[in-house]
């Protein structure tokens, strides 16, 4: 090594040939390499991110029309007995689960964790404003329409969900503030 050194000969050069790794040379990512990991990065979300909303949108579905359904049989037993549909939550036969309930004048609100039902004579549950399940009204004869899923206009997750419980899509044009689109998801 001695002799190497006052010879003028270069060690580190011998040294990265042995070892594979060198002293001198500064390696790494270049700015391409990291644009085109960061490119393939953005699509791959830009794919998954809206499965994964859809996927969250279905499954509050799928957990909130059970328990839908078992409110509006509630509430058909309360009229078979009592000839009137119920207003309030405690009429009902059955339990919800109620965080909080707020009585109005016009019915209840039961407030879950992530939804709200209204008893008003129908009912509807709506789930942070992005869609709302409903029964047609306190008329005998048009709550056997069954339950719709009426979503705002221009959501196009909830739209797919609603539509894939089966639902065919329908308009109600003549109220602007219940301007969307309308799912008949289940019917006695």
């Amino acid at each position: 090594m001695k002799n190497a050194i006052q010879s003028g000969l270069d060690f580190t050069a011998e040294v990265s040939y042995r070892s594979g790794f060198s002293l001198t040379s500064n390696e790494g990512f270049t700015l391409i390499e990291l644009l085109v990991v960061v490119l393939i990065i953005g699509v791959l979300a830009a794919v998954a991110l809206p499965q994964y909303q859809m996927a969250v949108m279905k499954a509050n579905l799928a957990a909130d029309l059970p328990l839908f359904i078992a409110t509006v049989e509630a509430m058909e037993q309360y009229y078979l007995v009592n000839g009137s549909y119920p207003l309030r939550v405690t009429d009902l036969d059955i339990s919800l689960p109620c965080k909080n309930v707020r009585s109005a004048s016009d019915g209840d609100y039961c407030e879950m964790e992530k939804s709200v039902l209204k008893l008003w004579g129908g009912a509807y549950l709506s789930r942070n404003g992005k869609y709302k399940l409903e029964i047609a009204s306190s008329e005998p004869k048009r709550t056997n329409q069954g339950i719709t899923c009426w979503v705002v206009k221009g959501n196009k997750i909830a739209q797919r969900a609603c539509s894939s419980y089966g639902g065919n899509p329908w308009t109600q044009n003549n109220q602007p503030e219940f301007e969307g689109t309308y799912y008949t998801l289940w019917k006695r």
